[in-house]
């Protein structure tokens, strides 16, 4: 039975597109192409794992409508082409330069060097720090907000503002005192409850 579930196909319905995800490999390779036909950006680690950003590709984050399918929030409506659907993420290529429907907020994605799968930046930069009041004077310095700060380990969590650059945010954090492990979060893995 189990077998049998992997080879059906999952459909996804969004405004505009049908996004037919096989069991794996016309995907994958689909994937893989656009990947290696996209401009390279920069390279970056996170989490122990090499990263490289995959310019002309974005992620927005999907809402379940009533059917139960992801609605694809952040993309135009003219009908992106899905690369993904990762948790509560849409990855799709963008089709031209324009901004996102409605002002809805879209993530640059990268892609792990080692195993090729896609991971979403999310606009979190993470960072270990002595205090919350450390945490808070760093996140002001620069230019984010301090969303999280975990006394028990010291790590704080700091939110890039829409439109911001994550990767200027993480440098700021890194040239102040005090601050270390400083790295951009990347959503590579959704581990959901079963």
């Amino acid at each position: 039975m189990r077998l049998a579930l992997r080879r059906m196909f999952l459909l996804v319905a969004l405004p505009g597109v049908t996004f037919a995800q096989a069991d794996g490999a016309s995907l994958a390779s689909r994937r893989a192409q656009v990947v290696a036909a996209a401009p390279q950006g920069p390279v970056f680690q996170s989490s122990g794992q090499d990263y490289r950003v995959v310019l002309g590709v974005r992620a927005g984050e999907a809402r379940p409508e009533a059917s139960g399918a992801p609605h694809l929030v952040a993309a135009e409506t003219s009908g992106p082409d899905v690369l993904e659907v990762k948790g509560r993420y849409v990855i799709y290529r963008e089709r031209n330069a324009s901004p996102s429907a409605a002002g809805a907020r879209s993530f640059a994605v990268a892609v792990n060097t080692r195993s090729g799968a896609l991971g979403v930046i999310t606009g979190t930069v993470v960072g270990k720090v002595a205090s919350v009041a450390e945490a808070e004077r760093a996140a002001r310095a620069a230019g984010a907000t301090l969303e999280f700060f975990a006394e028990s380990t010291g790590y704080a969590f700091f939110q890039v503002p829409a439109g911001g650059d994550p990767f200027a945010v993480a440098a700021a954090l890194r040239a102040r005192p005090g601050l270390a492990g400083v790295q951009v979060e990347v959503r590579e893995r959704n581990n959901q409850p079963r």
